[in-house]
């Protein structure tokens, strides 16, 4: 992967995504979170992970799904470098980060079960 212009970003343009409310009534527009993924990737020079879908669950749970490369031998920090950048946004919330084998097509990147 170069970076920027990794397919994680482009495949995320065209795709509705919800804000996320925090439990202080904090709106967190999408696009403040949906570059995470790549920002921490670009950080350690791990470009593996293929797909993500954030899910508010609840006013204090936020769930990050993604989508890893089998052959990466870094995922468990992969993992938890994402959960602090989520947290570090996030304030208030409590986030999850997991590993799933796929993630439906062409549903929104961002998706809150609040409403």
């Amino acid at each position: 992967g170069c970076g920027i212009n990794s397919p994680v970003i482009a495949r995320i343009e065209g795709r509705k995504a919800d804000s996320i409310v925090l439990p202080s009534g904090k709106i967190i527009p999408p696009f403040t979170i949906t570059g995470i993924p790549a920002k921490v990737m670009y950080s350690l020079q791990r470009f593996s992970v293929d797909q993500f879908q954030i899910i508010q669950n609840s006013e204090d749970e936020i769930m990050v799904n993604l989508v890893i490369d089998k052959n990466e031998n870094m995922k468990e920090i992969l993992k938890e470098k994402i959960r602090e950048e989520f947290e570090k946004k996030i304030k208030g919330a409590r986030v999850i980060v997991r590993e799933v084998d796929e993630i439906e097509k062409n549903k929104p990147v961002v998706i809150s079960r609040l409403a």
